[in-house]
C-alpha cells in the first residue's frame, strides 16, 4: 500500500482538533450526565415545591486528611415541603466545615418560618 503524505496545512489542522476535540466532547458529556444524575432528583423533589425550613443546625462528622482524623461540621435543615407542607425531610450539606460557625453560616442562607401550620 502507498503511504500518502499531507500537505495541506488546514487539513493537518482539522485532523489535530478533531484528534482533541472528540475525546474533550466524550470527557465533557460524561462529566455532565454525572452532574446531572446528581442534581436531578434534587430539582424533582425540593425545586418544585414549596418548602418551609423549620429548624437549622449542624452535625458533627469525623473527617481525615492524609495523616490526621479531626471534627468537621456540616450544616442540615429541618424541612417540610410538597403540596401542603406535609412530607418531613432532613436536608444535609454535603460540605464540610472546619469550625461550627461556618456551618451555622451556611445553615443561614435558608430562612426559618416563623409559623407553624
Amino acid at each position: 500500500m502507498a503511504k500518502h503524505n499531507i500537505k495541506d496545512p488546514k487539513a493537518i489542522a482539522c485532523i489535530v482538533l478533531a484528534c482533541i476535540g472528540f475525546p474533550a466532547l466524550i470527557i465533557l458529556f460524561t462529566m455532565g450526565g454525572v452532574f446531572y444524575a446528581k442534581e436531578n432528583p434534587k430539582v424533582l423533589n425540593y425545586a418544585n415545591s414549596i418548602c418551609r425550613v423549620d429548624s437549622r443546625s449542624y452535625k458533627i462528622y469525623q473527617c481525615t486528611t492524609r495523616y490526621t482524623r479531626y471534627s468537621c461540621y456540616g450544616p442540615i435543615w429541618q424541612a417540610h415541603y410538597g403540596e401542603n407542607r406535609t412530607i418531613f425531610a432532613e436536608v444535609v450539606g454535603e460540605k464540610r466545615y472546619r469550625s461550627y460557625i461556618d456551618a451555622l453560616n451556611k445553615a443561614q442562607e435558608y430562612n426559618v418560618s416563623g409559623y407553624q401550620k
